[in-house]
């Protein structure tokens, strides 16, 4: 970004994360963790049945096909 490598105030832009020592994590470290956990976290969920729907693959093949009928509405909710 150029906008850092001109900004009169020193790491006015930087991304620090606080307790990791005195160099703190990379971004690529952090990023990876990030994603390690998500995929953890739905890895858990499927083996432990929180993933799966509770409706059969035929019941879904029927919804789907009727998914443009004015039966099957989005809910709304009325801002003022």
């Amino acid at each position: 970004m150029e906008c850092t490598l001109v900004c009169p105030v020193e790491n006015t832009l930087e991304f620090k994360t606080l307790g990791t020592g005195k160099n703190g994590w990379s971004t690529a470290k952090l990023g990876i963790v990030i994603i390690g956990i998500y995929t953890g976290v739905v890895y858990i969920a499927g083996i432990t049945g929180h993933w799966k729907s509770s409706i059969t693959e035929h019941e879904f093949r029927v919804r789907l096909q009727n998914i443009n009928s004015p039966e099957i509405t989005h809910p709304t909710v009325g801002f003022r």
